[in-house]
């Protein structure tokens, strides 16, 4: 289930960082003909996307934010990611507490709460009749056990938070940025323009001769 988990996480992190550059070159391919064009000679309205509304509504619904900016293709991959991410947080706090209440049942001197069996696998008797050691070693192997189980799962499991915010904050970021490229106006009516001129140097009074460059977007 954990790998399983981890793979998720991977896909939804490629795909949300890597696919919209490739998407959006695609789209950009796709040229209108010179004679398509043509045709198209009235101006149309341009539904203007404000990035601070994408990145509140991302912020509120994690995916709201690509679904106001039309990105429905990137659903999958934020809500795999925060998904992923959670259910990595609750299994490894999960296994935490299993393993915080089997070593407080170990030390308790209770015949009756043995819930660090579930954890260990092994009981004592087992432990012992495979040879591995005696009563001692068994209790020591169990602390030990017992104690760097909780120790990790209590590591994996505020590294995975730390996965599950930042990916939070990845897909506002993804919002913003998709809201502001949604703007822009890539149009062909790209030119440069290059024309000479004259210009009197304030201190001498001289004429001297140069160069504008004039860009129209």
């Amino acid at each position: 289930m954990k790998n399983k988990i981890y793979r998720i996480i991977i896909v939804a992190l490629i795909g949300l960082l890597g696919v919209n550059s490739s998407f959006a070159q695609v789209l950009n391919n796709n040229r209108l003909s010179k004679q398509d064009s043509a045709i198209i000679a009235q101006p149309i309205n341009k539904r203007i996307f404000s990035p601070k509304k994408a990145a509140l509504m991302s912020a509120i619904v994690p995916g709201l934010g690509q679904i106001y900016n039309r990105k429905y293709w990137k659903l999958p991959l934020v809500y795999g990611g925060i998904v992923g991410f959670g259910a990595l947080v609750i299994w490894n706090n999960n296994k935490m507490q299993d393993t915080k209440r089997g070593l407080k049942e170990f030390f308790d001197d209770n015949p009756d709460t043995r819930f660090y069996d579930n954890v260990l696998h092994y009981t004592k008797e087992e432990f012992i009749a495979n040879g591995w050691g005696n009563e001692a070693g068994y209790n020591a192997w169990a602390e030990s056990s017992l104690k760097k189980g909780r120790d990790g799962y209590r590591r994996n499991r505020d590294l995975s938070f730390l996965g599950f915010m930042g990916f939070y904050l990845l897909q506002i970021l993804d919002a913003t940025v998709d809201a502001h490229f949604k703007n822009f106006d890539i149009s062909d009516d790209l030119s440069l323009n290059i024309d000479p001129v004259q210009q009197q140097n304030p201190l001498t009074g001289r004429p001297y001769y140069g160069l504008k460059c004039q860009i129209t977007f």
